[in-house]
């Protein structure tokens, strides 16, 4: 894997000036105080930068404020600035509350805006009959992260993306002769190709 210091963006490089001076900035929505840290770094890595991580107020019980949301939302398109999309949480690292996703989905939709899911610590509710309904309006979500490895006591690199639409993989896949001719090659949209374990030394 790259060495992740090498690997990220450098003020001086020119691209990352042009982004820094557009007057349109790409923002990212969190929950404030419940956001997890991996949104600022990804932010950072793909040359967004953390200042475009908008925090939007959360109630008492630490859910998305949704009329917040919305009105953050029409703030910042005033702004002439784009939403890349909303992050919401089922249980987050601090209170591993759940968001109230069937109506955050409904209004992203009405938006247009990716509606994102972190399910890292919660999506084990999905196998209980018991507490399966917490995560009603999940499967409207534009994709979804679980950390298996977190709840159900599998290998620390077990990690998934989901996405509603599969043809969304295209966004973010690629191609080589090293790759395997098949439907879904794993080089395409994962950093490995399966010829060997992922952290194999």
């Amino acid at each position: 894997m790259a060495n992740q210091e090498i690997c990220s963006p450098e003020a001086t490089f020119v691209e990352m000036e042009v982004i820094q001076v557009l007057p349109s900035r790409i923002r990212v929505l969190v929950p404030s105080i419940m956001e997890h840290y991996s949104i600022r770094s990804a932010m950072a890595w793909i040359s967004l930068g953390e200042h475009n991580v908008i925090r939007v107020p959360v109630d008492a019980d630490f859910h998305m404020d949704q009329e917040a949301l919305k009105r953050i939302i029409d703030q910042e398109r005033d702004l002439g600035n784009n939403i890349l999309a909303c992050v919401a949480y089922v249980g987050d690292s601090r209170s591993m509350q759940i968001d109230d996703l069937d109506t955050l989905a409904q209004i992203l939709e009405e938006k247009g805006i990716w509606f994102h899911v972190d399910a890292c610590h919660g999506s084990q509710l999905a196998f209980s009959e018991q507490h399966r309904y917490k995560l009603r309006g999940i499967e409207k979500a534009d994709s979804i992260t679980i950390d298996p490895h977190k709840t159900m006591l599998v290998p620390y690199n077990c990690s998934l993306v989901l996405f509603r639409e599969p043809s969304t993989q295209t966004a973010l896949s690629t191609n080589s002769d090293l790759i395997l001719n098949t439907q879904w090659p794993l080089g395409r949209i994962s950093p490995f190709i399966g010829s060997k374990a992922f952290d194999a030394r």
